[in-house]
């Protein structure tokens, strides 16, 4: 199994006409497409998709060092609230809530 293209990934908005048409996902500021996602009339639901899949790699970094703890560390109480603090930001990136 290959890797898969590292992070950050950011969410963009392609404008057309002075209108929001698509969003994609790209590797930083890097000009390499990650992912498109055509947007309807209101443009909700792929601006929504764009941010979760822009949040793809810090959820699953996050999620493998909550599961990591889980296993390896039960007792470290500081390693449990900086994974959980990883976590919460990868969740709000990925809602495109304000940190």
């Amino acid at each position: 199994m290959s890797a898969h293209t590292p992070g950050p990934w950011v969410a963009k908005k392609a404008t057309v006409r002075g209108e929001v048409n698509e969003w994609y996902v790209t590797e930083g500021e890097g000009v390499a497409v990650i992912a498109s996602c055509v947007t309807d009339i209101a443009g909700e639901p792929s601006e929504a998709n764009a941010r979760l899949i822009a949040a793809a790699p810090e959820l699953l970094e996050a999620l493998e060092g909550l599961c990591g703890l889980a296993e390896l560390r039960p007792g470290h109480l500081q390693d449990y609230k900086a994974a959980v603090a990883a976590a919460r930001n990868a969740i709000t990136k990925a809602k495109g809530c304000a940190a």
